[in-house]
């Protein structure tokens, strides 16, 4: 994947992994096909998507953001002339969305002094 040879140099095997899953995923929903026939319809129906299985917002932001980084750099290395339908996708930042909260901070710091263990 041109993205992952371009960006991913000197970065974790986590970063491959995330781009390579985030487009399972777009491809798993709107199917395999060439960046200039990925339409608003696509990308708004990949964001709904991702908001029904109720990920963190953050969780959602970051696949999103993986696609859009991934299209913008086919687009720019293939010299293609399209319109992004990534570009300026809106959704609701709280539909769909979990909630996560934090330890209290006795736990946490007993959860810290088991690792050191």
């Amino acid at each position: 994947m041109t993205y992952v040879r371009l960006k991913g140099r000197g970065r974790p095997k986590a970063f491959e992994r995330a781009a390579h899953r985030s487009l399972v995923y777009v491809i798993g929903l709107c199917g395999g096909k060439r960046l200039s026939d990925y339409t608003k319809a696509d990308a708004n129906a990949f964001c709904d998507a991702l908001i029904k299985p109720g990920l963190t917002e953050f969780s959602i932001i970051r696949i999103f953001g993986t696609v859009w980084a991934v299209f913008n750099s086919a687009e720019a290395k293939e010299g293609l002339e399209i319109s992004s339908p990534i570009a300026n996708v809106c959704y609701d930042r709280n539909a769909g969305v979990s909630e996560r909260f934090s330890l209290p901070a006795e736990t946490s710091a007993s959860f810290s002094n088991n690792l050191r263990s």
